[in-house]
């Protein structure tokens, strides 16, 4: 019945690319969505909703080579394990088109360094907020330290691998990708890149910034 579930998915999204082909000139491919639909995107993830369209990250993209101008990934990469997102990024370079470019947002080490090693009100303010939203219910006592937050983050929503850039520029070279450079959170040099995170826009999108690394690549 799951498989069946599975090619029914695959089918319906074959039908939706087809016609997204022909409305777009411009191909943008964004993989787990979650439940971030982004206009003018073909928005996939495993778990399918209204206008999401199934797509397994730990196997052969259902795409052909050289199809898309752009993909987009947040808050993604680190819930599979290293080997898994050398796989996906593959994967991300085989179906971009040649001088296509790869965004990649995605919680960054430094920026949790960072963020344990100095104090401001925005700071407390996070590290209640995870404390209490994450961990507490987890926990028998209420010992909320930056240390518990940032153990935390190594563990909880299936997290299984946190990079640095110089990790994740080394993970693109090995996939294939040049060019790459870290940019700040919502900007880009390519419009079509910009303004495109959402990560916890609807609580406060300051801790976004606290979080968040993103990289982009090319595809030569």
């Amino acid at each position: 019945m799951l498989e069946n579930s599975k090619e029914k998915f695959i089918l319906e999204m074959d039908t939706e690319f087809n016609n997204y082909l022909i409305k777009n000139e411009v191909r943008k491919l964004q993989i787990g969505s979650g439940a971030n639909v982004l206009e003018g995107w073909f928005n996939t993830d495993i778990n399918i909703k209204e206008n999401i369209y199934y797509l397994d990250l730990k196997r052969k993209f259902l795409f052909p080579e050289n199809i898309f101008d752009y993909i987009y990934s947040e808050h993604s990469i680190e819930h599979f394990t290293l080997d898994e997102g050398i796989f996906l990024l593959k994967e991300c370079f085989r179906v971009l088109k040649h001088s296509g470019r790869i965004r990649i947002a995605t919680p960054g080490l430094k920026n949790l360094i960072n963020y344990y090693n100095h104090d401001s009100e925005l700071h407390n303010k996070y590290t209640n907020w995870e404390f209490n939203s994450f961990i507490k219910k987890k926990n028998s006592t209420d010992i909320c330290t930056k240390c518990v937050i940032v153990n935390n983050f190594y563990r909880d929503w299936g997290h299984k691998f946190i990079y640095d850039f110089e990790t994740l520029k080394k993970v693109l070279e090995y996939s294939g990708f040049t060019e790459v450079c870290e940019c700040d959170v919502l900007k880009s040099i390519i419009p079509d890149l910009c303004g495109l995170e959402r990560h916890l826009k609807k609580i406060n999108f300051d801790y976004n910034l606290i979080e968040t690394m993103v990289v982009e690549a090319v595809k030569k």
